[in-house]
This record gives C-alpha cells, sequence and structure tokens, in this order.
C-alpha cells in the first residue's frame, strides 16, 4: 500500500493549485491531492516521493504577494504612463488651441477671397470654408494681397494669441504640484527629466497633428482654417511648446515646498503620513551632490 496516499479516514478536499517544493526532496507538489487529516483536522499534502507531510498552505503567502506585487507594479506603470502622456497631451491641446485663435482672422479672409471671387451669390463665409487648393495654390500673389489685405487686422487675432499662450503658467504648476504629490520618491532632477520627456511626447501630438493636415494639403480642397494654421498657427503652435517646456521646468524645481504647503495645510494628518517621501527630498538632493 501506497503511504503517501490519502488514508481511508482522510477526506479530499481538492488539488494543490499553486507552485510548492518538498523540503526534503524538491519534488513538485502542484496538482497533488489536499486532504484533512484525521486527528487534528488540517489540511495537508503528502509528497508521494518521500512521504512527507506539508501544510496545504505552505507557500502560498509568497505567491500570493508577488501576485499582489504585479498587480502593484502594472497598476502604477499605467498610473505613470497616463500621468506622463496626458502631461505632455495637455500642453499638445494647449498649442493647438493657441494655433487656432492665432489663425481665425486669416482663414476667415481667405474664404472671403474665394467667395467674392468663385461664389460672389454666397452672402456668408466660415473658417471652416473648403478651398479650392488649385485656385489657392497657382497664385502667391494672391495669397499676399490676402495676407496684405488684413492690414491693423493682423494683429487682433495675435494678441488673443499671446495670451492663450499665458495659460501655460497655471497649467504648469498645477501639473508640477501634482507630479511632486503623485511621485514622491522621485528627486526635483529626475522630475525635471521627466517633464522633458513629457513635453517631447506633447511635441510629437502636436507634430502629428499638423502632419495629418499637410498630407491634406495636396488634395483639391482644405479648409480655409488648415490654410491658415500652416501659415500662422503652427508658429504660435511651436511658441507655446517651448513656453510649456521652460515654465514647466521651472514649476518642477519649486514644485515640492509648493506641494508640501499644500499638503500640511490642507490635507488630514493619515494623508501626511502617507506622503512622508515629500519631505525627504531635501536629504535626497544633498546625498546626491555628495
Amino acid at each position: 500500500m501506497d503511504s503517501t496516499a490519502p488514508q481511508s479516514s482522510e477526506i479530499t478536499v481538492k488539488s494543490l493549485d499553486h507552485d510548492l517544493a518538498c523540503v526534503d526532496c524538491a519534488y513538485a507538489l502542484r496538482g497533488q491531492p489536499i486532504v484533512r487529516e484525521s486527528v487534528y483536522g488540517i489540511l495537508i499534502v503528502r509528497c508521494p516521493e518521500c512521504g512527507r507531510v506539508h501544510p496545504a498552505g505552505a507557500g502560498l503567502d509568497f505567491v500570493q504577494t508577488r501576485k499582489r506585487s504585479g498587480v502593484k507594479v502594472l497598476t502604477w506603470w499605467l498610473f505613470f504612463l497616463i500621468l506622463i502622456t496626458g502631461t505632455g497631451g495637455a500642453f499638445a491641446g494647449l498649442a493647438q488651441s493657441t494655433g487656432f485663435l492665432a489663425s481665425r482672422t486669416y482663414a476667415l479672409a481667405i474664404a472671403d477671397a474665394q467667395r467674392n471671387e468663385l461664389a460672389p451669390t454666397r452672402s456668408y463665409s466660415h473658417v471652416f470654408d473648403q478651398i479650392n487648393f488649385q485656385w489657392w495654390s497657382t497664385s502667391p500673389d494672391r495669397q499676399s494681397q490676402i495676407w496684405t489685405s488684413l492690414g491693423e487686422w493682423r494683429a487682433a487675432p495675435n494678441w488673443i494669441a499671446v495670451a492663450d499662450i499665458a495659460y501655460v503658467i497655471p497649467i504648469a504648476f498645477v501639473f508640477a504640484i501634482t507630479w511632486a504629490i503623485a511621485l514622491p520618491h522621485v528627486n526635483r532632477r529626475q522630475l525635471q527629466v521627466l517633464g522633458a520627456i513629457s513635453i517631447v511626447i506633447g511635441s510629437i501630438i502636436l507634430a502629428m497633428y499638423y502632419a495629418e493636415s499637410m498630407v491634406a494639403l495636396g488634395l483639391n480642397w482644405e479648409y480655409a482654417m488648415t490654410l491658415a494654421e500652416w501659415r500662422i498657427g503652427i508658429w504660435f503652435a511651436i511658441a507655446t511648446m517651448f513656453a510649456a517646456l521652460v515654465v514647466f521646468e521651472c514649476a518642477l524645481l519649486v514644485s515640492r515646498p509648493i506641494a508640501r504647503f499644500v499638503i500640511a495645510t490642507l490635507a488630514p494628518r493619515t494623508v501626511q503620513n502617507s506622503l512622508q517621501e515629500l519631505w525627504s527630498d531635501t536629504e535626497k538632493s544633498s546625498s546626491d551632490a555628495r
């Protein structure tokens, strides 16, 4: 009779569903029957190789801890990706909006010029009117005339766009403080590197937007706004991303002290205790310097 098989008085509960090696012979016990021991009523697994008895829960804490650690790592990585790409995407959206505002008057002038020449009976124009690309591209003089016809009104959308660029300042500080709180274990130097990477990601998103519109420029018809953005808006968008880089990097430099003040002033004690690493940044910086 096999001494490792369940005894007649023992009840098989199920099979072992996690990795466990016998401490005597290193036999892999996964898949072996779990039985309830007849004397003490505890769940055990017998090694079929050497007969050693093991508690059925042996090694389970390690497996569960490893699973929980894997979930935590995956969750943190997804959060990090959302944080860094979301920040870059927000700045890219602001840059695109700035370019749009800077181009509105010129786009409307293009639509008006086409309406006057090709559709004089039409009563209105719109920045998203479709422009005959052949009409637009075959006469560079027409393009210059439309631009000069704006006169002093050329400055009107530009000032609005400049004001829109100023939104970089509050947005940059909000994101910088959020980064300081969300990444308390990262020192200032690392935060600035990550900040630069985020701006690069935003610049790539912005470049994809303009690249998509550039492909459409070769078609027979194009929106007046797209033509205007490629002449005016793109430069305001680039200026916005450059301003975002400078302001965001500066905001990250001072984000830790501001975050400490916000947490110490507004957060309950339990939250402050969970963010103690915010107050250790000074020690990290000094040790890095040494």
